[in-house]
């Protein structure tokens, strides 16, 4: 069974026996800062970091799997060739190369991350991809049940956030 946004404005989900697994696609534009090699390093940290504690949902194993493509020569809608392209990812990332810049996401799949963003801001910042909301608070500290959490300012994945992506697509997993 698969679940996708029928805009492809989104991430899907499917599962396969005992395995549930979450897949979004991330194209990443700007300029030359928006390099293949930059798209590989991010897909691997934002995996890295997804799947580090063997996520379960229930009794059912979940894989994240993200796929970064770096497409430097084009803008948001428009390939270098000039083709449209809005349902051509899940996500669009541009690269920003502007010192001190803050890396964020809107509406679930557009980002605007800084082109030298950490492997802890790149799965945060995933994590948004996937419609979980920052648990942190701007003038600092984290939100009760948060602290050391992804979306707040750690690094651990919480069990709360694999059952919202889940659940968000509807997914019944009586794996035994």
């Amino acid at each position: 069974m698969s679940y996708t946004d029928p805009l492809g404005l989104d991430y899907s989900a499917t599962r396969a026996g005992n395995t549930i697994n979450v897949y979004a696609r991330v194209v990443l534009y700007g300029g030359k800062a928006a390099s293949q090699y930059r798209a590989k390093q991010w897909e691997t940290w934002a995996e890295n970091a997804w799947n580090k504690d063997n996520p379960q949902y229930k009794n059912c194993d979940v894989n994240f799997d993200f796929e970064f493509v770096g497409d430097p020569d084009s803008g948001l809608y428009i390939t270098a060739d000039g083709f449209w392209r809005f349902r051509e990812a899940d996500n669009f990332v541009k690269v920003n190369p502007s010192a001190n810049h803050r890396s964020n996401v809107t509406a679930n799949w557009l980002g605007d991350w800084e082109y030298d963003a950490t492997p802890g801001t790149v799965a945060h910042e995933a994590g948004h991809l996937l419609h979980l909301e920052d648990r942190y608070f701007e003038t600092g500290g984290s939100m009760r049940g948060h602290e050391g959490a992804m979306m707040s300012s750690g690094d651990k994945i919480i069990q709360q956030y694999i059952d919202k992506i889940i659940e968000r697509k509807g997914i019944n997993c009586s794996c035994d």
